[in-house]
Order: C-alpha cells, then sequence, then structure tokens
C-alpha cells in the first residue's frame, strides 16, 4: 500500500537492519542547470558584504572601496568583481550538483518509503545543529522563526521534509550499494568522508567504543555507492536563463535558515572578506 510519498511495499528487517530496493538499477539521467548571474545577485552579495563590514550598503561608495580594496577604486568595478566572481561560481557549482542530482534520481526509484525513526533521527540532529548555530549568535529558534514572520511549526515543518529526502536517499544508497556488492575498509574512511587524516583513528575507535562503527561504515559505503553513481550517470546542461534567474532569486531570497541553505547573495559565493 503507497504511502504519502508515493512509496509502495514494506522495508525489509533482518538483524536490526533495513533492506530496501530500487526499481531499477541502471545508471540515471541528470539535467544540471548553470546558473545565470543577475544584478539582483549583485545586490544581495553587497549586502552581504555591508553586513560582514559592519556597515550599511549605503555607506559603500568609491573611497570605501578604494580605502578597502587596493585594485579596486570605485564602486562600479567592485560590482563589476562580484558579477564575474558569481557568474564563476554557478560555472563550479555545476559540477557539485552531480552527486546531489544522483542521490535525489536514486532516491525516486525506491521501492519503499524511509522508516519513520530514521527520519526523525535525522530530524533531530539537523534541529540540533540549527538550534546549536542560532545560540551562537544569541538566537533562539521561535526568535529567529518570528523575525522572518513565520514559527517553529513552520521552521520544524521544513526541517523534518529535509530529514524525510535525506532518509530517502541513504535508503537509496544503500540498495544500490548492496546491488552492486560494494564495499569499504578503514583505508577508505579519510577521503569517502572527508576526514582528518590525523584525526581518523580516533574517530573509529571512539566509534568502536560507542557502538556507532557500523554506521561509519554505512555512511562510508554510501558515499562510495555515490561515488560510482555519479561517475555511470548521463549528465545533461542547460543554462538558467535571465527570466529563470529571476524567479530563482526571488523564490530564494530572503530565506536565510542557517544550516539549510541561503538567500541569493551567499549563493553567488563571493567573499572578499
Amino acid at each position: 500500500m503507497a504511502d504519502e510519498k508515493g512509496k509502495k511495499g514494506q522495508t525489509l528487517n533482518l538483524g536490526g537492519r533495513r533492506y530496501y530496493s530500487l526499481s531499477s538499477y541502471d545508471p540515471v539521467s541528470i539535467t544540471v542547470q548553470i546558473g545565470c548571474a543577475i544584478e539582483e545577485d549583485v545586490d544581495a552579495a553587497m549586502e552581504d558584504m555591508a553586513r560582514d563590514f559592519g556597515i550599511d550598503v549605503s555607506d559603500i561608495d568609491d573611497a570605501w572601496v578604494a580605502k578597502n580594496f587596493g585594485d579596486l577604486v570605485s564602486v562600479a568595478e567592485l560590482r563589476d568583481e562580484m558579477f564575474y566572481h558569481t557568474q564563476d561560481f554557478f560555472a563550479e557549482d555545476a559540477e557539485d550538483q552531480k552527486p546531489r542530482l544522483v542521490a535525489h534520481a536514486l532516491a525516486e526509484r525506491l521501492e519503499q518509503g524511509p522508516s519513520e525513526e530514521d527520519i526523525e533521527l535525522i530530524f533531530d540532529d539537523m534541529l540540533a545543529k540549527f538550534e546549536h548555530n542560532l545560540s551562537m549568535t544569541g538566537q533562539t529558534l521561535d526568535g529567529f522563526a518570528k523575525s522572518f514572520g513565520g514559527s517553529r511549526d513552520m521552521v520544524e515543518a521544513m526541517f523534518w521534509e529535509n530529514a524525510r529526502d535525506v532518509a530517502a536517499e541513504d535508503a537509496a544508497l544503500d540498495a544500490y550499494a548492496r546491488e552492486r556488492k560494494l564495499r569499504v575498509c578503514e583505508d577508505e574512511f579519510v577521503m569517502l568522508l572527508d576526514l582528518n587524516p590525523e584525526e581518523m583513528p580516533g574517530m573509529v575507535a571512539n566509534a568502536k567504543e560507542a557502538g556507532a562503527y557500523d554506521e561509519l561504515v554505512d555512511a562510508a559505503l554510501r558515499a562510495k555507492a555515490l561515488n560510482v553513481a555519479v561517475a555511470e550517470c548521463t549528465c545533461e546542461y542547460e543554462h538558467e536563463t535571465p527570466e529563470e534567474a529571476k524567479e530563482r532569486f526571488e523564490a530564494s531570497y530572503g530565506r536565510d535558515f542557517p544550516g539549510a541553505g541561503s538567500g541569493a547573495g551567499a549563493a553567488s559565493g563571493f567573499k572578499l572578506v
């Protein structure tokens, strides 16, 4: 019987582990969109930079630019630099999109939905990190939500959907790794989990002591499965039109949630300080 996400069938549980299946294990096809830099992106980047300097964007004039950026002498030059940097960022981001798109495409093939228990574990972790980030700036979740005209329930609902997506992708990668008979060893942990080589032995020892070693192995195995799926995928590229860029900006700007993506200014990746 299908659940609210359209998944069907029951998850197989053996020895305390859940086993999922995909409708197909063939290489996925994805379309990567290369962003189009627009003036609104530059405006947002200017606001972000002004905030970093602790000033108002209206305080940025030619004299301020010349004082703070030796190679630039005017606001026009600074805006041009931001524009070109944003274009470069979007081109680089095209490759970074591939793992996300491939994981999503595999999750669409899941024949069972992720368990509520797994979703809740991911949700709790996401929300805890989110609230920790807020506390570092002296904010609370309730206060943060109100500042955006929302509520705690709204923010939690957003994170629950994010957690559901992550749980589905994890389940799909587990199924893919099992079908492809992939294996990992500890020597691969550093690369697959992007760990500090010096810290890795201690992390492994702590995981074993805490009974969490299997989770560490699972994370590495999912990373390996994703690498394989990305390498084998069929990818097409399309360029965002200026009209689509404006829609993207309007849809994303102002939803600046720490740890959950940010507005168009941050999306540009521009950072001079």
